[in-house]
């Protein structure tokens, strides 16, 4: 009986002593409540001094991965209001310093946090204008030095002095719309006369309007002063009726209908004869011209035939065959550029076919001398039976040319009808598809036979 009274004694100053020894440890009841009902003793020991720690800088611990907010309260006893922070948002996710948290920069950290918004003006800035990241582009092919600006949150360009070439007006183009920057309409080939408007090769600006090298604006409109016979080497420097523009100089012919002999290569002593019986386009070979002839104020020592009424001059290019007629002045059809060739038609038709004697060409005996070509007696397909044999004479030394015409009938009624009097026919000369002097378009020209019409060169 004594030795049981003894150990019911003892027990509690076991417990009593337990107490005490927690006690001195400094491991108190709150300590413990603090790291929540699912961790253990140790746990909790482990824990609490780093809470203790961060608590005295003035930090949070929300990050340190406890679930309570209660702990991150605790934690703040410095004054911070970051454990109330860190509570309320979940510890997993953690919270900045007391500092911060407590300071007037808090919104603008949620805002960087989430990228919803930038700390910047979105109407000025030039990185970021008119939305956030959005940095205006530098200038691509400027005439004159730009500079990349944002204004009303649209991106543009300032532009530096050129000297007063323009008396400061230049134009801001912007990107995305061809070359971007800044320029002068008057004369910039990228953007003549308006953003994006690039003149072709072998143009330039003059005034705004996009021109070929070597022309001018006459009247509002870019002129050819090379070609142009209403502008020829200046604006208003007209050629008059019948002249053309050479480089720039007035030449051209001047047209009478005096009474002529008719002249028939295919009886000149030493003549010669090609294209026999051909009832579409042919050419010949290349000859030599006797003597040396000026068409439009160029010589030419080459020629060749054309079965459909054509006398052309220099060498021929395999390439480009001439197959056509020029367009007539009137006619609302684009110049075919095969028939930029230097020529001389008599009567350029696409439906005649030549006869037996084919196209004969010689040279007279007489001073001055005079070279003479001749269709002889060719047949026009849309009249039956008709006939035609016609020249063309060409002066040494006063460069005249003369087309004379000595059949021009339709078998089947013996008259002169609008088809061998010219109606499908081109007459004239040309030096190119840009220089000619037309005579007749597709016009019956010939009153009677023979007839004869006379070119003298302008002086």
């Amino acid at each position: 009986m004594t030795v049981r009274s003894s150990r019911a004694l003892l027990l509690p100053l076991l417990v009593a002593s337990l107490a005490l020894a927690a006690s001195a440890s400094g491991v108190s009841a709150c300590a413990a409540q603090g790291q929540g009902t699912n961790e253990t003793f140790a746990d909790a020991a482990d824990e609490s001094a780093p809470e203790a720690s961060v608590g005295a800088t003035g930090s949070s611990s929300g990050s340190s991965g406890t679930s309570s907010g209660t702990t991150g309260s605790s934690s703040g006893t410095t004054g911070s209001s970051s454990g109330a922070s860190g509570s309320s948002g979940g510890a997993p996710t953690g919270s900045s310093s007391g500092s911060q948290a407590g300071g007037s920069d808090a919104s603008v950290a949620a805002d960087v946090q989430t990228g919803g918004a930038c700390d910047a003006n979105t109407m000025t800035d030039p990185f970021n204008c008119g939305q956030c990241g959005m940095v205006c582009p530098q200038p691509s092919g400027s005439q004159f030095s730009a500079t990349p600006v944002c204004v009303a949150g649209v991106c543009t360009f300032t532009c530096a002095g050129d000297a007063g070439a323009d008396g400061g007006n230049l134009m801001v183009c912007p990107a995305g719309n061809g070359a971007s920057g800044c320029f002068d309409p008057r004369t910039s080939v990228t953007s003549c006369g308006a953003c994006g408007n690039e003149c072709t090769s072998g143009q330039r600006c003059l005034d705004g309007t996009c021109c070929a090298v070597g022309g001018a604006i006459c009247g509002g409109t870019c002129a050819d002063l090379l070609n142009d016979p209403a502008n020829c080497g200046a604006c208003g420097m007209s050629c008059g009726q019948g002249g053309a523009c050479a480089a720039g100089k007035c030449v051209g012919y001047v047209t009478t209908t005096p009474a002529e002999t008719f002249i028939d290569a295919c009886k000149l002593t030493g003549h010669k004869a090609v294209l026999p019986n051909q009832f579409d386009w042919q050419m010949s070979n290349v000859f030599s011209l006797p003597f040396t002839f000026n068409l439009f104020g160029q010589p030419q020592t080459q020629f060749w035939i054309g079965t459909q009424g054509t006398l052309a001059f220099g060498p021929q290019d395999p390439n480009n065959p001439p197959d056509a007629f020029p367009a007539c002045p009137s006619s609302s059809s684009s110049p075919d550029p095969t028939t930029g060739y230097p020529a001389i038609m008599p009567f350029a038709d696409s439906n005649l076919g030549t006869g037996p004697d084919g196209v004969c060409f010689g040279q007279t005996t007489g001073t001055p001398a005079q070279f003479v070509v001749t269709w002889s007696r060719l047949n026009e397909s849309t009249e039956s039976d008709s006939i035609l044999t016609f020249s063309v004479v060409l002066t040494q030394g006063t460069n005249a040319i003369d087309l004379q015409y000595k059949t021009a009938e339709s078998a089947a009624d013996g008259g002169l009808d609008p088809t061998v009097a010219g109606a499908n026919a081109s007459v004239g000369m040309q030096l190119s598809a840009n220089v000619a002097s037309v005579y007749s378009c597709n016009v019956s020209f010939i009153p009677q036979v023979p007839y004869a019409v006379h070119f003298d060169p302008l002086p």
